[in-house]
């Protein structure tokens, strides 16, 4: 997960940003798909840790849809292209 341009983004965040982002995130009117608070919320737990994992996306896939099979086309249209 580390190579994807939203983690490298997020990761050079200072905690304002990233507290700003968040609250722009989870704001209805411009996110209707809880889906992306999930991943924006695992992306900063996991950039927290001091020694952050390298996740494959089907990992990613199981800690965001744990009751779906894992579909690569879904998971790429949940990270945003900066």
């Amino acid at each position: 997960m580390k190579n994807k341009k939203v983690y490298v983004v997020i990761e050079a965040f200072t905690t304002k940003e990233i507290n700003k982002c968040r609250k722009f995130i989870k704001s209805p009117y411009f996110n209707k798909n809880d889906i992306i608070i999930h991943l924006f919320n695992f992306i900063v737990s996991e950039i927290k840790l001091e020694e952050p994992r390298d996740l494959e996306d089907n990992e990613i896939w199981n800690k965001l849809e744990p009751t779906k099979t894992f579909n690569s086309v879904r998971l790429r249209k949940y990270f945003p292209i900066f």
